[in-house]
């Protein structure tokens, strides 16, 4: 990882959250600190002022470009919020991410060692596999997925196999416009783990800390720190 640094301006958003996700028209969803009856965590839309809560529980949580997101439960079931619900899929998994052109993949709940979970693409009935492995992952505006092996190195998806990258990261997020962003396997002194951006040759160090991230569209980042403080760059 870089050392040199571009600097974002921080703005605090309302509420606590342990997983966020940003779609490519600007929509943003979190999931709550508060555990619900079943499936996992309360889900919320942001409303520009504040957070409106979704009908169900999950444990993950994407953003498709058409601001409806997919969710994971706790039992590791998957759906999709079809007009005013969530569609249940099939299959079984523990990440999920949707590129900007609608491309969704996902890690499958099983271990596929060594990496983590199996790799899938939706195909628009079922997920068709891809050869690997990963513990996370997120998908370009190309639809073409990035990902992060269970010992934090990074590959990018090229042609029919994958391309190792420069260091190493905890979370990867990739925004509507192409722009890449992960956090760093070194833990921070408060907040959490270092902020990257993809420059592309290296990883540009960001100011500040988190625990999870979210790209958003024009290059924007939403992060959640250690203490489940929300933050959007400005």
């Amino acid at each position: 990882m870089t050392t040199a640094s571009s600097t974002p301006a921080w703005q605090q958003l309302p509420g606590l959250a342990r997983e966020i996700a940003a779609g490519a028209d600007g929509s943003l969803f979190c999931l709550g600190i508060g555990e619900m009856p079943s499936g996992g965590y309360s889900i919320h839309r942001f409303t520009g002022a504040d957070w409106e809560t979704v009908d169900g529980a999950s444990v993950k949580i994407a953003a498709g470009p058409d601001g409806q997101p997919a969710v994971i439960n706790r039992e590791h079931q998957i759906f999709r919020f079809i007009g005013d619900g969530f569609e249940m899929l099939p299959g079984l998994a523990r990440e999920i991410a949707i590129g900007a052109d609608g491309s969704a993949w996902c890690v499958s709940a099983a271990d596929f060692a060594p990496g983590g979970g199996s790799i899938h693409v939706w195909n628009g009935r079922d997920w068709d596999a891809v050869a690997g492995a990963a513990v996370k992952i997120a998908v370009g505006p190309d639809g073409m997925p990035w990902v992060v092996n269970s010992a934090g190195q990074i590959f990018r998806r090229f042609g029919e196999g994958w391309e190792m990258m420069p260091g190493r990261a905890r979370e990867i997020g990739i925004g509507a416009d192409g722009t890449v962003y992960c956090l760093g396997a070194g833990e921070m002194p408060a907040g959490g783990f270092s902020i990257h951006r993809w420059n592309g040759a290296d990883w540009d160090l960001i100011p500040g800390a988190a625990v999870r991230l979210a790209a958003g569209p024009a290059g924007s980042l939403f992060v959640v720190n250690s203490e489940n403080a929300i933050f959007r760059s400005t």
